[in-house]
């Protein structure tokens, strides 16, 4: 009886563990959930309300939705909205945000 309660005990710390690691790899979110895109976007809105971190929203084409990227001050000036830019960043499909990497002309 001792030894089915010991197995007993066992498999649900072992169950328990499994379980908590499972809940933190979902909500945990680093890199790891960001990727590197390049192409051509257009520039759909500007926000510049702290002077530490500039975004810039951008369109993909197609389905690829809308994206919020932070980029540096001299990026933020170099483009207006409604312009199409080749833009070279690191993105999520988890929140929709992203970094820019690098801001080019689109052709």
């Amino acid at each position: 009886m001792k030894t089915w309660i010991k197995f007993t005990a066992g498999f649900l710390v072992a169950l328990i563990l499994i379980c908590a690691f499972a809940a933190v790899q979902m909500f945990k979110v680093d890199n790891k959930h960001y990727y590197a895109m390049g192409g051509v976007v257009t520039v759909v809105g500007k926000n510049n309300t702290d002077p530490e971190r500039c975004n810039i929203t951008i369109e993909q084409g197609g389905v690829g939705g809308r994206y919020t990227l932070e980029c540096t001050q001299e990026q933020y000036d170099a483009v207006r909205v409604g312009e199409e830019i080749n833009c070279e960043r690191w993105q999520s499909e988890a929140d929709h945000s992203g970094v820019v990497h690098g801001i080019k002309e689109p052709y």
